[in-house]
């Protein structure tokens, strides 16, 4: 029941070999955070030079938490580099479920260079999401989604063909 709302989160860099995180839910074990209420924050230039270890880059994550809502949020990513661990507007890892996606903009234009493929929400859970604007830059390889770390969606009709966001757009905003 921990609600994150209006914050900027912006020129934060990293070169340690850790993961970098905008704006970080986490409930420590499977299934044991609840309630996350995050709304109306910005989260940009964020840039992890790192070419080991666990480097990634995530404009926002959640980690192990239930009944989330997710809404009115700008995350911009852009730069180059070798992030072994990727590049990921949203993620959703372990454990997340019941999780509502809605009037955000997320947007991956980072150029990754070795290592997992950019995208714009990688889901390893249950979530619901529309009314989003969702963009990458697919000539950098980069994806919209992964869904379940298995299926990445290149394009945004094969996202919404497989029954997310039909009425979200990807567009430059």
């Amino acid at each position: 029941n921990t609600t994150i709302r209006n914050n900027v989160v912006h020129a934060v860099y990293s070169s340690n070999g850790a993961e970098l995180y905008g704006i970080l839910g986490s409930g420590g074990t499977a299934g044991s955070g609840t309630g996350l209420l995050i709304y109306n924050n910005m989260v940009y230039d964020l840039q992890n030079t790192s070419t080991t270890g666990n480097a990634a880059i995530e404009g926002m994550c959640l980690w192990s938490n239930v009944n989330n809502q997710i809404f009115y949020n700008t995350v911009y990513l852009s730069g180059t580099g070798a992030n072994p661990q990727g590049v990921d507007a949203l993620a959703l890892y372990t454990s997340v479920t019941n999780t509502t996606l809605r009037n955000n903009i997320f947007v991956n234009f980072y150029k990754q260079v070795g290592g997992f493929t950019p995208t714009v929400l990688w889901a390893n859970g249950i979530f619901t999401s529309d009314y989003n604007d969702l963009l990458v830059d697919t000539t950098l390889a980069n994806s919209y989604t992964a869904h379940l770390g298995t299926t990445y969606y290149r394009t945004f009709s094969n996202w919404q063909g497989a029954g997310y966001d039909p009425h979200s757009v990807s567009e430059m905003p």
